[in-house]
């Protein structure tokens, strides 16, 4: 069980890790994809909550925003289990987040990667999409 106390240091981990970034994967990509898949997982009957905390996560450990991303995907595990996530929670966390990045085109095998990365996909679509492609674009020449 996650509970709100455990999102709150979550989120504070997330802001700290993407809050300079100018790539269009800031901290608030990160909220509006964990509150999208918490609303989509409502919807499906799935796990809310995982859906939420994924979707906070979803990109510690991407290649094109870490230049060590193993060393990223383990230090989020080290962090998850200092706020007293079980190993069960966190493997199902990891799980989730798996396959969600666009540039891997796989598709999840569970649901909640699936909403997860729907959730990712919709923030990659209209006016926020196109900002972000902008700000990816400028950031990488």
């Amino acid at each position: 069980m996650i509970t709100e106390e455990q999102i709150g240091k979550i989120k504070q981990y997330i802001y700290e890790q993407f809050k300079d970034d100018v790539t269009g994967h800031d901290y608030y990509h990160m909220r509006r994809v964990a509150l999208c898949s918490k609303d989509i997982a409502l919807k499906e009957n799935s796990d809310p909550i995982l859906c939420e905390v994924a979707g906070w996560v979803h990109d510690i450990g991407d290649q094109k925003l870490f230049s060590d991303p193993e060393y990223a995907k383990r230090n989020l595990c080290t962090f998850m289990k200092d706020i007293g996530l079980n190993d069960k929670v966190i493997d199902d966390i990891n799980q989730t987040v798996k396959d969600v990045s666009f540039r891997k085109g796989a598709i999840p095998n569970t649901l909640e990667g699936k909403i997860v990365q729907d959730a990712d996909r919709l923030d990659a679509i209209g006016a926020i999409g196109i900002a972000r492609t902008f700000a990816y674009g400028g950031a990488n020449n």
